[in-house]
């Protein structure tokens, strides 16, 4: 598998660098983005439905959970790898530390820092879960090591909601947007489940009843800040376009206003 994934990643390589400086490289990047966010969230999904049914409903999922993860991390590393190697839209533009995920002095930067910490947690849980792995850490050690593989959906998460293009601009965004925040509700949704589950001991109808609770919980809660967010959003810009008005009127008469910092600019 390890010379398989270095095959897979050499090839990507060679490629990259031959489209470089054209917009493919772009739409590859972003492409793999979308794919690599899925494959980590069904990885997630298969551990958590083979935990939460204790391996007895439906088919045994978990006999894939170890390909699905593998895909997982190799495209998750494909998409940093055309990133670094973009030569069209930013790529050009990083530093060393901004491309190692150590810049955290603005917003965009500290959205791109999340992607890349998450990779670092998740080559570690791939490291930990290989049979060597296993065998020098001991189960309870590879399961401390494990859970990092939620912290890393998180920052997975967050890096796709505040840099994904086709998340936020595309013609997509309208499709992909709920999908982006259903997946990431349902994944609290199972994990509280399955932390409730582990203090309680829950009857099968009880736990499926538990988590539908829980994602009705996580669904208007999350639409009760989105609604707030939208709300502070339409201020500023309401704001934005009283001071644009003034400061027209005043360029029209000739006269430079003294606009309040909270009226105009500092809108980030």
């Amino acid at each position: 598998m390890a010379i398989a994934l270095a095959a897979a990643l050499i090839l990507l390589t060679a490629l990259s660098i031959l489209i470089r400086d054209t917009s493919v490289i772009w739409l590859q990047t972003r492409a793999l983005g979308l794919i690599s966010y899925a494959l980590l969230f069904l990885s997630l999904m298969i551990g958590e439905w083979h935990i939460i049914t204790k391996g007895k409903g439906g088919p045994n999922l978990i006999r894939i959970h170890p390909a699905v993860s593998a895909g997982a991390l190799l495209i998750i590393l494909s998409h940093g790898l055309s990133a670094v190697i973009d030569n069209y839209k930013w790529g050009r533009e990083l530093s060393l530390p901004e491309y190692l995920g150590f810049s955290f002095s603005d917003k965009w930067l500290a959205s791109l820092s999340f992607g890349t910490l998450a990779l670092y947690m998740l080559v570690m849980v791939a490291l930990a879960s290989s049979k060597k792995g296993m065998r020098t850490l001991g189960f309870s050690r590879w399961k401390i090591v494990h859970y990092l593989a939620y912290p890393a959906f998180v920052l997975a998460y967050a890096h796709s909601a505040a840099l994904g293009t086709d998340i936020k601009n595309s013609a997509l965004h309208y499709l992909l947007q709920p999908l982006l925040a259903g997946s990431f509700i349902l994944a609290l949704d199972l994990l509280a489940t399955r932390i409730a589950g582990t203090y309680i001991t829950l009857s099968d109808h009880v736990e499926v009843g538990l988590a539908a609770m829980f994602f009705i919980l996580l669904i208007a809660c999350s639409t009760a800040i989105l609604s707030d967010a939208r709300d502070a959003e339409f201020r500023m810009a309401e704001l934005h376009e009283q001071s644009m008005l003034q400061l027209e009127a005043a360029n029209t008469a000739g006269i430079a206003p003294e606009l309040d910092e909270v009226t105009y600019g500092h809108t980030d």
